[in-house]
């Protein structure tokens, strides 16, 4: 199959947005998460339907995924007041935006079912009415398999056209305290892009940094019989206690949650040994579509999903440690906010010697989506 894109989507800037560096939140560490852990272990047990679980210990999290630490968004914040921060700090200075003609948010943790994350942002920053505002709900893939969906979208309009492109969650507020297997491994937190569509001809677009990154190729797969494997669902018991890891006043707690029942659940084992196997395959054969090759590519951004997992995909491709980014060790899996936030770091680097990139994302559906880039004019 041919996944090239043969008109000019340049990335024309990138910011990130994470609690306590730009909203009130708290940071959680691992062993304070071991600490509220045993509350809530303690507090299951003299419960009227006693319940005892397995907690992680200090070092557990580092070990076992390559995270020492994660971010949790204060209470009395969500998704878009995180997605607004990294909006406007993205679109500071511009004075193009009225060229905005797409709003669209990858997240799987918005505050509400209904008005969409993108018609708020559309609001708050006082961007034209004549645009599309929409969210898009996949988990972990969602964010790179949304800018193929907006570069292919942008095709269809005229040059100068922009989309802002926003991957942003709140894991907090469906993790489960007591599940050791996933509330070791999220946080909060996210990023923007701002992408446009330019003449080949006549420069209409002004990216905010030099030699910027243009998308040569997106692809996107999806096998939905292991859909079950990772999903976010309604516990249903109605007498069940599920506690969650609150922030407030900068510091996190283990309180119950009185009215949620979504709960984020995944069979670990199983999506380690399928990402393995399907990872490496897809992007071998991407590339060679491309008639591109490991060797050639400068930058790889995986999802941040395992950092254990992340070393033994790049094993099997050969992808030396240094030509991957990484940032899960201290901001932990925010799912489609891995992605923006990773672009925001590098675009800021503005290294020269990266000239080529890919972005790689896997997660909830199954799904796995891929992009690659170019630098103009480097």
């Amino acid at each position: 199959m041919d996944y090239q894109l043969d008109k000019k989507i340049v990335v024309l800037g990138a910011a990130k947005a994470f609690p306590v560096e730009d909203l009130p939140g708290a940071v959680l560490d691992n062993g304070r998460l071991s600490h509220l852990m045993a509350q809530v272990r303690d507090n299951l047990l003299r419960g009227p339907h006693p319940v005892n679980i397995e907690i992680s210990d200090p070092e557990f999290p580092y070990e076992r995924v390559g995270i020492r630490s994660r971010h949790i968004l204060d209470q009395y914040f969500g998704v878009a007041d995180l997605a607004v921060i990294a909006s406007q700090k993205l679109l500071a200075g511009r004075q193009d935006t009225e060229n905005i003609r797409l709003i669209v948010v990858a997240t799987i943790t918005a505050d509400k079912i209904v008005p969409c994350v993108a018609a708020h942002l559309q609001d708050v920053l006082k961007l034209p009415n004549a645009l599309q505002a929409f969210d898009v709900r996949i988990g972990c893939s969602g964010y790179v398999g949304t800018l193929e969906l907006v570069a292919r979208m942008l095709h269809s309009y005229p040059p100068g056209s922009q989309a802002l492109v926003v991957g942003m969650e709140c894991m907090s507020r469906v993790m489960d305290a007591s599940e050791r297997g996933t509330c070791i491994i999220f946080g909060d937190g996210g990023g923007a892009l701002l992408v446009g569509l330019d003449s080949e001809n006549e420069d209409l677009l002004s990216a905010n940094y030099s030699n910027p990154w243009r998308i040569v190729s997106a692809e996107t797969y999806t096998d939905g019989s292991k859909g079950d494997l990772i999903e976010i669902k309604s516990e249903g018991q109605q007498d069940r206690i599920i506690y969650r890891f609150v922030a407030h006043e900068g510091q996190v707690t283990a309180e119950p949650d009185l009215l949620g029942k979504m709960v984020v659940h995944m069979d670990g084992r199983s999506v380690y040994k399928d990402m393995l196997r399907l990872v490496p395959r897809k992007v071998t054969e991407h590339l060679q579509a491309l008639q591109w090759d490991v060797e050639g590519v400068d930058l790889f951004l995986f999802h941040q999903a395992n950092a254990r997992m992340l070393e033994a995909i790049c094993n099997r491709l050969n992808i030396p440690e240094e030509k991957t980014y990484h940032n899960i060790e201290y901001y932990g899996n925010t799912t489609n906010g891995c992605i923006p936030s990773l672009m925001a770091d590098v675009l800021k680097a503005n290294n020269p010697n990266w000239k080529r990139a890919m972005l790689v994302a896997f997660g909830t559906g199954y799904s796995l989506s891929m992009v690659t880039l170019t630098r103009v004019g480097g």
